[in-house]
């Protein structure tokens, strides 16, 4: 029977704690273990005793590990991985290095030299400084494209009313009714919006406003109800 390696038996130092803690955990005794594994009582009490001389060969005990922790619902083959059946390979030993034959030597000694002058070139290359070589940046190019003008505002229907009497007035911008209501003298009031304000004077006559921007003058007659409708971009305003 091949002895096991100290490599071996570190491994079993660690793999046998688990099985033997997770045995007790699920308080199954090395009886119960036996008759499931078909693994002789003494050999799984030398397993748990780390009894190496009494261990059989390193094939047999990686299997006992995997049938011993299948029975304990561990993954058995995980860990009978975890033990070497072959022992570590020795590492190789290096040969000495045999005697010189006669003569070589001066094929030795030409060898240094050649090296030595080799070695002087390679550091005074290194020493000597070097002038960086600045290559000429890139042309700038003329862009080609167009000046655009800045993006103007968009431009507003805007209505300013001033009140010299009593009137009724309905203001609705862009389809939204903004204001309804009486307006009595010297209130002023001012709506914009981005596409048309409709007005609807009750008293013309005592409204002055100033449309789209326009001078300020008197939007009707004295009891005349008016509908103004105003948009931007200077289009002049539609009266009824």
């Amino acid at each position: 029977m091949t002895p096991l390696t100290s490599h071996q038996l570190e491994q079993l130092q660690s793999i046998i704690p688990i099985l033997a803690q997770q045995r007790q955990a699920l308080n199954i005794s090395l009886e119960e273990i036996s008759l499931k594994t078909h693994i002789p009582l003494r050999t799984l009490k030398a397993l748990e005793g780390l009894e190496a001389q009494t261990l059989p060969e390193a094939v047999f005990i990686q299997g006992f590990i995997r049938r011993y922790a299948d029975a304990l619902g561990l993954a058995g083959q995980e860990l009978a991985s975890q033990f070497s059946v072959m022992p570590a390979p020795m590492s190789a030993v290096s040969p000495l290095p045999s005697a010189p034959r006669p003569g070589s030597w001066r094929v030795v000694a030409g060898l240094l030299g050649v090296g030595c002058l080799a070695a002087g070139g390679l550091m005074y290359n290194l020493t000597q400084p070097r002038i960086a070589r600045i290559s000429p940046g890139p042309t700038p190019v003329r862009s080609s494209l167009p000046v655009l003008p800045p993006p103007q505002p968009p431009s507003l229907a805007t209505v300013n009313l001033q009140l010299l009497g009593r009137s009724w007035v309905q203001v609705t911008a862009d389809g939204h009714l903004t204001y309804t209501g009486i307006l009595t003298k010297g209130d002023n009031k001012s709506w914009s919006a981005k596409h048309k304000i409709e007005v609807v004077l009750g008293n013309a006559g005592a409204v002055q406003g100033s449309l789209d921007q326009g001078s300020l003058k008197v939007l009707g007659l004295p009891g005349q109800v008016k509908t103004i409708i105003v948009i931007p971009l200077k289009h002049p305003p539609t009266g009824s």
